[in-house]
């Protein structure tokens, strides 16, 4: 997935705050009460829906952002 964003010099890299981003997700609308519904990855072509707090989230794209570091780096 990497080689094609760069083949296509897209970003990989945003200068959103991500605890900023993270709290936005209380506007979306599949918001169930203190909950995001988010869909998450779990094999190439396979994904599932979870549940989280914006906390959780936050911690979600932390650690995404983190293995994005040690493939870009």
């Amino acid at each position: 997935v990497l080689s094609v964003i760069r083949d296509y010099k897209l970003p990989v890299r945003t200068d959103f705050d991500l605890h900023e981003l993270a709290m936005q997700a209380k506007a979306d609308k599949k918001r169930h009460g203190d909950f995001i519904r988010v869909v998450l990855p779990k094999t190439i072509g396979e994904v599932y829906l979870k549940d989280v707090t914006c906390e959780e989230w936050e911690a979600i794209l932390r650690d995404g952002m983190e293995k994005l570091d040690s493939y870009v780096n």
